[in-house]
């Protein structure tokens, strides 16, 4: 399934600067000069602006400026553009899908001169919200089935890069642990979809358990949940607790 998701603007401001002598290029050609790099991400978008200056020239125009990216591991060429009079140019650029948080060094280069800049974007993320905890009693003896309730709110998904905020499928798996060894926990659906807000509900669930044969023991059971995109990897965890009290 295609996945699909909710745009939510993040963004943070990083800039670098590094000086660099050498041979430049077009107006530079052949004298010393200095490239300087700045980067801000506003949403999912780049901003980076590479200025050429040379002390013996004021009109800088046509000097050729290559740009890439590195995020993460990846490395993105982004092309090469020229400047303008004042040695100026400026680039916009939408980086691909990541999960979590990225350093992204944006690198500007002239002939033999090398600047970058580093900025820090927000990706995709989600939040879990797991069903609140659960309390019940039963006869001593006895194994009852408790509902774990169906509710709207289990995953919120955040994304930079889309404004589609509907259909992100999300397998969902668990893990338990109980006092009772015989106890059982079973999910209404092992998947759930978000909807246009971003938002994916909670299927429901049923936890049998059996109350202790000791009137006022418990028997109790903790639920990690588990969801995950198969498309992209985004994934989080909640846990729900379920106590079951003999009388």
């Amino acid at each position: 399934m295609k996945a699909k998701y909710i745009l939510m603007g993040l963004f943070f401001l990083a800039i670098g600067t590094v000086c660099g002598c050498g041979n430049g290029a077009g107006g530079g050609e052949g004298l010393n000069g200095a490239i300087t790099v700045t980067a801000t991400a506003t949403g999912s978008v780049v901003t980076a602006t590479a200025t050429y200056t040379n002390p013996t020239h004021s009109n800088l125009i046509g000097v050729p400026i290559s740009f890439s990216a590195q995020i993460g591991t990846q490395s993105v060429f982004l092309g090469e553009f020229n400047t303008n009079n004042s040695g100026t140019v400026a680039i916009t650029f939408t980086p691909p899908g990541f999960n979590g948080t990225q350093t992204i060094t944006v690198i500007a280069t002239t002939a033999s001169l090398t600047n970058f800049a580093t900025l820090t974007m927000t990706g995709r993320s989600l939040a879990v919200t797991p069903p609140p905890a659960i309390t019940s009693t039963a006869p001593a003896g006895t194994t009852v089935a408790i509902a774990i309730p169906a509710n709207t709110t289990f995953v919120t998904v955040t994304n930079p890069f889309t404004t589609d905020l509907a259909g992100t499928a999300f397998n969902i798996t668990n893990t338990f642990t109980s006092t009772h060894v015989g106890d059982t926990l079973v999910l209404g659906s092992t998947s759930t979809t978000t909807n246009t807000f971003g938002v994916a509900p909670f299927p429901g669930a049923t936890a049998t358990m059996t109350a202790p044969a000791t009137v006022g023991a418990t028997d109790t059971m903790t639920i990690i949940w588990t969801v995950i995109d198969s498309v992209t990897g985004l994934s989080g965890t909640g846990t729900t607790t379920v106590t079951l009290t003999s009388t």
